[in-house]
């Protein structure tokens, strides 16, 4: 599976990581991102992911809790970290400041509180038979670990106020054990993937996600919307052929609707859930999302040559027989309209010759309806419904079959009461 430096149009780390984000630390939070950022190789990769989450999704009674603040793992990480041989007896001996000796003491004892209430309440409370062999060992690691400290007895020693300098000997010595073997480093990876999966099964629960199916032939999706959006309109899908062209009105919800697409099909490759109630997803080797129109003013690219660039970016990928997906949001914008209908007739037949990949384009060229690709239905053709109440558009944002000749530009123009002005301004001397 390749990406290009495009599907930052998705904007996934800006605007869709706080969706899934519920982590209480940095490090569990980069986890989070690189699972939502890196699609995975294969059908069989992604279908192992979903596995994994949807163990994590069956726990979710326990693990909805699960929360600790953020500066008391921060405290403890560090702590951790900075053990690096067992505290001596007869250093413990010289303590003089009782002051620092408390401070130490304290150190310990938030040690066995933070981890003890990891273990007991999370960690050793979820039901790992759900889990699929290839991730159950780890929080059975993570277990094992935790429990060589005897937390529960280092936990009942500070509920009785006995708890000092023979506990603190004890357990420094079964940390810089742990660390010097390596387990401390492991453990700390295994956790912060399993805060990962736990935040994300969290949103997933919350926000009613599904699970794509993989590998389907046709792109079907029902109810997809784009989960910031507040109140959104769930619209249905489905694609059979290699093109699809999705024509409306500006203001309709395009750009949204294709970003909504693109944004489902891109977390079905991480083996994610999806804003949406069901779908069927095809694997893509290659994903490709031009939504944000700019100029690449860092390599001298005007807009038009930007958009040349990105099709023969994808065409390569296609001619080496890779399986494409991409999202052309108002394909050759950048150029006169001549130009436009020619180059995209030209390159909407081409792409319809393509196999098993697909390929989605919003336009304004209401002339490519006269195209053999397109008049001979070779092609798919949406539009978003707009209705007309008096004399001013209304956007439904619902997705409908055929193509739509609705233009709203003199409508707004007028309604704005532009003519009116433009009549009224001083003629020159």
């Amino acid at each position: 599976m390749t990406i290009n430096h495009h599907i930052t149009d998705l904007n996934i780390l800006t605007e869709i990581l706080p969706v899934f984000n519920y982590t209480n630390n940095r490090f569990s939070e980069q986890v989070l991102a690189e699972l939502l950022t890196k699609p995975l190789p294969s059908i069989a990769a992604i279908i192992g992911r979903q596995q994994v989450l949807q163990g994590f999704v069956k726990n979710y009674r326990i693990l909805q809790s699960y929360n600790y603040a953020k500066a008391e793992f921060a405290e403890v990480h560090q702590f951790v970290e900075q053990v690096a041989e067992p505290v001596p007896n007869h250093w413990m001996a010289l303590f003089t400041n009782k002051d620092e000796l408390q401070v130490l003491i304290s150190r310990y004892a938030q040690f066995v509180l933070f981890f003890d209430r990891l273990l007991q309440q999370w960690i050793a409370a979820i039901n790992r038979t759900i889990f699929p062999e290839v991730y159950r060992g780890q929080p059975e690691a993570m277990e094992q670990l935790l429990t060589f400290f005897d937390l529960r007895y280092y936990a009942e020693r500070l509920n009785e106020n006995r708890f000092g300098r023979k506990e603190v000997r004890q357990l420094s010595q079964k940390i810089a054990a742990r660390k010097k073997d390596g387990s401390w480093s492991l453990f700390w990876s295994r956790l912060f993937l399993f805060e990962a999966y736990t935040s994300i099964s969290i949103a997933i629960v919350r926000h009613r996600f599904t699970f794509p199916v993989p590998g389907a032939k046709a792109l079907t999706i029902r109810d997809l919307y784009h989960p910031l959006v507040k109140e959104p309109a769930k619209n249905d899908i489905h694609i059979t052929k290699q093109v699809c062209l999705l024509t409306g009105p500006n203001m309709a919800g395009k750009s949204t609707l294709l970003r909504s697409i693109g944004l489902c099909v891109f977390l079905a490759h991480t083996g994610l859930a999806i804003p949406a109630s069901f779908a069927e997803i095809p694997f893509f080797d290659h994903i490709s999302v031009f939504i944000n129109h700019r100029d690449d003013l860092q390599n001298g690219y005007s807009h038009f040559m930007y958009e040349i660039k990105n099709l023969k970016e994808v065409l390569q990928h296609t001619a080496a027989g890779r399986r494409c997906f991409a999202i052309f949001d108002e394909l050759f914008k950048g150029t006169n309209q001549e130009d436009a209908l020619a180059i995209t007739t030209a390159t909407i037949e081409g792409l319809s010759r393509t196999d098993t990949s697909c390929f989605l384009i919003s336009t304004h060229l209401h002339a490519l309806k006269e195209t053999p690709a397109v008049a001979g239905n070779a092609t798919h053709v949406y539009h978003i419904a707009c209705v007309i109440e008096n004399g001013r558009p209304g956007f439904t944002y619902k997705l409908g079959s055929g193509w739509s000749d609705l233009r709203i530009g003199r409508l707004l123009f007028e309604a704005e009461g532009l003519f009116e002005l433009l009549n009224r301004q001083p003629t020159g001397a």
